[in-house]
């Protein structure tokens, strides 16, 4: 396996199989084939062009010969193809590529106004440091392009995890880059990461701000969803076709990990709920950056027979309720064992004053109250 198809293997794992594009062909109005980058990523808001390079080591290679396959293949192809594809995707209709489900998407009506343009390359290890800590490229056409080694993309993923917090760090780098410029190239990725997790955009970077790295509690048990995600395309039954479940899966990966803390605490407590048929009200929250609203509905045993209606209509009224623009229920139902029978319900609508439902919640309102709370998402030793 390439290390090209390594760093394609762990976008789709990362930004999930969905939403993540790799086999990127398509054919111009006159007929001509076009490739465009390594790999895409769109998830909305959310979206990253790719470009890989690796050197074939060569034994006895010279730090001259380095230093040229880097000026040639990073610096000038590899943001070249970035330039590229992005130009593709703005100016022709019709880009339409084959995500790693092999569902096709035209990407051309993409929203790419906070795309991340990246260059992961892997170099020989007597490639001059001076080349090897460059940070960027910025081009006239496309704007500011990331170049990370690929151990230091790894080591950001690693720590980041959620694609949301990817992009923010991308958008947090590219704020150092426009204020601090070549002297980026002097600071290690960790420390720049280190002042990500800072949430320090004033003050000059260092390595000092590494040690925001060493203090930091992961604690993703408490909210990594993935194990739950990747249950969709298995689970999943579409009623219009095998992409339904798309629109619940885009709006679980955009959330923060602190969100994600807040969906997990609910959907467990459903799950237990659901499991010792207890009858409890339903647990919900909603993601104002998001503008979704989330409801978790545990239900007992002699509900089944109506739980597609609870569920549609609680999901419609906590929406209403919350005056969010999209909502997501999920209602829990005991099974055998120690399963449970989990279904799910997407809606975005532009919310409306509606008096009905207004003195239908004045009289019997069915939900738990919702405090507004700040939650930093992240903790430090």
């Amino acid at each position: 396996m390439s290390f090209e198809d390594d760093i394609n293997n762990l976008n789709e794992f990362f930004f999930f199989k969905e939403f993540t594009y790799s086999k990127n062909k398509f054919k111009r109005a006159d007929g001509q084939e076009v490739e465009v980058a390594d790999s895409i990523v769109y998830l909305d808001d959310v979206s990253f062009v790719f470009q890989v390079k690796e050197r074939d080591i060569q034994t006895n290679s010279s730090s001259e010969n380095e230093e040229k396959w880097f000026k040639n293949k990073v610096i000038k192809l590899a943001t070249r193809q970035i330039r590229d594809t992005v130009s593709y995707i703005n100016n022709y209709q019709g880009v339409t590529l084959a995500n790693n489900r092999g569902h096709s998407t035209d990407v051309s009506t993409a929203s790419l106004a906070s795309l991340h343009k990246i260059v992961i390359h892997e170099s020989s290890e007597v490639l001059p440091n001076k080349l090897a800590n460059i940070k960027f490229h910025i081009s006239e056409t496309a704007g500011v392009i990331h170049i990370l080694q690929a151990h230091d993309y790894l080591g950001v993923v690693h720590y980041l995890l959620t694609p949301t917090e990817l992009a923010e760090y991308f958008r947090f780098r590219a704020i150092l880059i426009d204020k601090y410029g070549q002297n980026i190239n002097h600071i290690s990725e960790k420390a720049l990461l280190g002042q990500y997790f800072s949430g320090d955009e004033v003050s000059d970077p260092s390595e000092d701000f590494i040690s925001y790295i060493i203090k930091l509690r992961k604690n993703t048990e408490s909210w990594d969803m993935t194990s739950i995600i990747k249950l969709f395309p298995n689970r999943m039954v579409g009623e219009e076709g095998p992409t339904d479940y798309y629109c619940i899966v885009k709006e679980i990966a955009k959330l923060m990990r602190n969100e994600l803390f807040l969906f997990k605490e609910r959907f467990m407590l459903s799950w237990e709920a659901a499991k010792e048929n207890k009858s409890v009200m339903p647990y919900r929250f909603l993601v104002p950056r998001t503008g979704c609203s989330f409801l978790f509905l545990p239900l007992l045993e002699k509900e089944k027979e109506n739980r597609r209606d609870f569920l549609i209509n609680l999901t419609r009224v906590n929406k209403y309720d919350l005056r969010s623009s999209k909502a997501i229920g999920v209602s829990f139902l005991s099974s055998e064992g120690n399963w449970q029978d989990i279904e799910w319900y997407f809606i975005e609508l532009p919310w409306e004053k509606n008096t009905e439902t207004d003195k239908l919640l004045s009289e019997n309102f069915p939900f738990r109250k919702v405090d507004e709370k700040i939650i930093d998402r992240y903790e430090f030793q």
